[in-house]
């Protein structure tokens, strides 16, 4: 009533939309405003959050076990215009982040390690492969299952990495998603997807094309190959069949 913005937290353990709970509203909005990734995991018996402040360039540390007593454990630079962070794997103590980007559009992917003081580092940075010269962009989102990872990036499509030595990313393809160059490429083209529990090779992508149509694609990793894309079509639904395996699926959003 009086304006004041605060931060709910609500468990979304339960089966059933009737079984969710608050767990805490009193935390100061203030203290979340700035962060623009999000990233909570478990260790030890208790909770914490991997979060970046945006403008700041920083990727800050916290203890959110308990949700009135929130202790921030350390605070690094050097992710400036980070907007994407995702954990390795359950019970990794590495992550990735969305790098500083450069003047000429590249784009860069940071490992992140948590060590057992609960303190940051960054292992190393890895440039992201879109054309040189082209208009600046970034990570629409970043997901890894199993030993794979799968970054979107607007207009220059969907880049996946093997993770199967989590600190050592090893890049494998991209595929473009978005025909010709966009000025505001992070407008266009894969803005966000999903993986498939217990099929890494797969993902959908939400996908705006270059005549700005709304379709999900699905994708399927064949080896080290390109991704596989099935071919356009009227229908509001296709199968395409590609290297003998049902390698896409397309629905137009109409």
């Amino acid at each position: 009533p009086d304006g004041e913005q605060r931060v709910a937290v609500y468990d979304l353990s339960g089966d059933k939309l009737g079984s969710i709970s608050e767990l805490t509203s009193n935390i100061d909005f203030a203290t979340f405003v700035t962060f623009t990734a999000w990233e909570f995991y478990q260790r030890g018996g208790r909770t914490y959050l991997l979060v970046s402040k945006f403008d700041a360039g920083e990727l800050v540390h916290m203890d959110v076990t308990d949700l009135n007593n929130i202790q921030e454990l350390d605070v690094i630079g050097g992710v400036l215009e980070c907007q994407r962070i995702t954990h390795a794997s359950k019970n990794s103590d590495i992550f990735y982040a969305e790098g500083n980007p450069d003047p000429d559009g590249s784009v860069f992917l940071v490992v992140v390690y948590v060590d057992s003081e609960n303190k940051l580092s960054i292992l190393k940075e890895i440039a992201v492969d879109i054309p040189a010269g082209t208009p600046q962009t970034g990570f629409s989102n970043i997901e890894t299952n199993g030993n794979l990872m799968y970054i979107t990036l607007g207009t220059y499509g969907v880049t996946v990495f093997d993770i199967s030595d989590e600190r050592n990313p090893r890049f494998l393809t991209t595929k473009r998603t978005y025909e010709g160059i966009n000025e505001f490429s992070y407008t266009s083209g894969a803005l966000n997807m999903c993986t498939v529990p217990d099929h890494p090779e797969l993902i959908y992508v939400g996908n705006l094309d270059e005549n700005e149509n709304a379709e999900i694609l699905g994708f399927e990793l064949i080896g080290a190959s390109p991704l596989d894309r099935s071919s356009s079509s009227s229908a509001a639904a296709v199968v395409a069949c590609m290297h003998l395996v049902i390698a896409a699926v397309i629905f137009a959003l109409l």
